[in-house]
């Protein structure tokens, strides 16, 4: 599934095809991978549109998924202007995120944030990791969800 947040007949540059959709390389959509029934990949932040594929026709993007996924691309935001501000190309962090739910109401209990920067120097991982807590809906969600997240400096 290609999600596309744009106005249909908004005036382009793009070229479009028969159904006014823009002829864009798929490779140019924030990637979005469900690889398990709790369990999501981010890679690509700086793109618009979203690419949304899935291990499984059983996996779908539901609000519960998209919910992670939000706070994913907040991190990256969050680690995307440390990364300039310290001349680290934020370009190929890739995330991995998984979440366990609670019951009586059901809600989220514990989120799971794996983030992999191959250009983090070793001396900067523990800085990016606080970095990483400063997103607006980590700050929003922190005090009724455990949020472990952990940086790496290796490829993914």
């Amino acid at each position: 599934m290609v999600f596309r947040p744009w106005a249909p007949n908004a005036p382009s540059a793009t070229a479009r095809n028969a159904n006014n959709v823009p002829k864009v390389k798929l490779d140019l959509f924030m990637k979005i991978k469900l690889s398990g029934d709790r369990q999501l990949e981010l890679s690509r932040f700086e793109e618009e549109e979203l690419d949304i594929t899935s291990k499984s026709p059983a996996l779908y993007f539901s609000a519960l998924a998209m919910f992670v996924a939000s706070l994913g691309r907040c991190t990256y935001a969050t680690l995307a202007v440390y990364g300039d501000r310290q001349d680290i190309d934020p370009e190929n962090i890739r995330m991995k995120l998984t979440w366990q739910f609670a019951e009586n109401p059901t809600r989220y209990e514990k989120i799971v944030m794996d983030i992999f920067w191959e250009q983090l120097p070793d001396s900067r991982i523990k800085a990016a990791q606080r970095v990483a807590h400063h997103c607006t809906i980590h700050n929003t969600i922190h005090d009724c969800v455990e949020i472990e997240t952990k940086v790496f400096n290796v490829p993914r």
